[in-house]
């Protein structure tokens, strides 16, 4: 009865992966035939789910941005997270708000797709217009660029910043993106945002500075060999003559 069972499953599946144009394979073939034919089946299984999450949100079947409402940036982040390209250039061009949130409480849509480093996304909510600069609510209302930096993410940082970011927006509890970026160790992010004229002088609601979280004792999420450069970094900032940005 088991093995009847599997075949049954085996057989629906089968053909349900032919009506979303996957090629079913035969139960002999290569390893990187089965590779990339699963790859296949799981991106549609993915997009899938996207298409469902726009039904649900009354999408219909052929969505728009300002039809979904505040559902539209959920929407686009489920397709982001997947590389579901067609349906966020659909919400984008069809009145999305680009600065809501994905979810009730949640950080602005870039500052979400920023902290997981999905570059491709947060250069597209660039060119449609998504604010830089935009920051949560909550406790410590994040801007994109604090999520990029805390979380080592090089490329979306560079992004940001050449986007216009400003390198010295502050969250809730007044640090930058640089004492967030010394604090953990990313010393290659620290880098970059003196580059763009991070201030090193700017303090926190504590009164402590970028060098000062730089030399604070590693937490275990830390790198301490990056809080050592990030320090260095810091001070080499702090004694050279400062041009103009």
């Amino acid at each position: 009865a088991h093995s009847s069972t599997d075949a049954a499953s085996r057989s629906r599946f089968l053909a349900w992966a032919t009506s979303v144009g996957v090629r079913p394979i035969p139960d002999a073939v290569t390893a990187s035939a089965y590779t990339a034919w699963s790859r296949t089946v799981s991106r549609n299984v993915e997009f899938l789910g996207v298409d469902i999450a726009v039904v649900e949100a009354g999408g219909g079947a052929s969505p728009t941005g300002a039809a979904l409402g505040d559902k539209a940036a959920y929407v686009y982040w489920r397709a982001a997270k997947v590389g579901y390209r067609d349906m966020q250039d659909r919400l984008l061009a069809t009145g999305m708000d680009k600065d809501a949130s994905a979810y009730a409480g949640g950080p602005p849509l870039l500052a979400q797709l920023a902290s997981e480093g999905n570059a491709a996304a947060c250069r597209a909510l660039l060119d449609a217009g998504a604010d830089a600069d935009k920051r949560a609510g909550g406790l410590y209302a994040p801007a994109a660029l604090h999520e990029a930096a805390v979380s080592g993410h090089i490329d979306v940082v560079r992004m940001l910043l050449g986007a216009g970011a400003n390198a010295d927006v502050a969250n809730s509890m007044g640090q930058t993106a640089l004492m967030l970026a010394a604090a953990r160790g990313r010393a290659e992010v620290v880098r970059v945002l003196l580059e763009h004229g991070a201030s090193t002088a700017a303090a926190d609601t504590d009164g402590a500075t970028a060098l000062d979280h730089a030399r604070r004792e590693p937490g275990f999420v830390d790198d301490a060999a990056g809080k050592v450069a990030a320090a260095a970094a810091i001070e080499a900032a702090m004694a050279a003559p400062r041009a103009p940005f």
